[in-house]
């Protein structure tokens, strides 16, 4: 009995593990990226570690996030941003929602923000 709940609890993390790399995967700029040019946006800039901009960094000095994408087809536009914690990706989205215009939305996956028009942020996934 007991290798029977033994082979249940290793079978159980096998399958957490799993869909822990599932989870984990569709959060990464290629996934975004594959998504955005199969629906036949164009890149506009692609920013990695904040390159360039002082804007771009924490009181101490650090990148508030890892990578940045932003696509465009027609009158549509999308920016996703991977930030380097959720506390920081909820203040971005916070930030964002609060001052979202009329046909633009938002949202939110764990450190990823998406924003842009609604058929934009629709189409990022």
């Amino acid at each position: 009995m007991n290798q029977v709940k033994r082979g249940s609890i290793v079978l159980l993390l096998i399958v957490v593990v799993l869909l822990f790399t599932i989870v984990l995967t569709a959060c990464n700029m290629d996934s975004y990226i594959h998504r955005l040019e199969s629906k036949g946006y164009l890149p506009v800039k692609t920013i990695v570690n904040g390159q360039g901009n002082k804007n771009w960094f924490d009181s101490r000095g650090n990148f508030n996030f890892e990578w940045q994408i932003t696509y465009s087809r027609e009158s549509d536009f999308v920016t996703v941003t991977k930030y380097v914690s959720p506390d920081v990706a909820i203040y971005a989205y916070d930030s964002l929602k609060d001052n979202l215009k009329d046909g633009y939305a938002v949202k939110r996956h764990g450190y990823v923000v998406v924003y842009g028009t609604k058929r934009g942020v629709r189409d990022a996934g």
